[in-house]
């Protein structure tokens, strides 16, 4: 079946944190994914770390209407995530 993402825009631009004293840069986006008759407005943060020559990406999705309510259970299971 195919995906399709649809109207993605930065909705928060990128910022620097710091996760575990590694600094990294986190933003926000928002947008619609089309699976058939199926859509759905989705809302993403996306963390990223580097580590030597290495990127890691962390992210969160959710509905748009449920984002902020669920946010704070992800960044608690990010902020527990160590780069070794």
């Amino acid at each position: 079946m195919r995906v399709i993402l649809k109207n993605f825009k930065v909705v928060e631009l990128p910022r620097e944190v710091t996760l575990n004293n590694r600094k990294g840069a986190t933003m926000v986006m928002e947008g619609t994914i089309v699976v058939g008759y199926f859509q759905v407005r989705i809302k993403q943060i996306i963390y990223a770390f580097l580590k030597g020559p290495l990127v890691y990406t962390v992210s969160f999705v959710d509905k748009v209407e449920s984002f902020e309510s669920n946010l704070s259970i992800a960044q608690k299971a990010i902020e527990s995530f160590t780069l070794k």
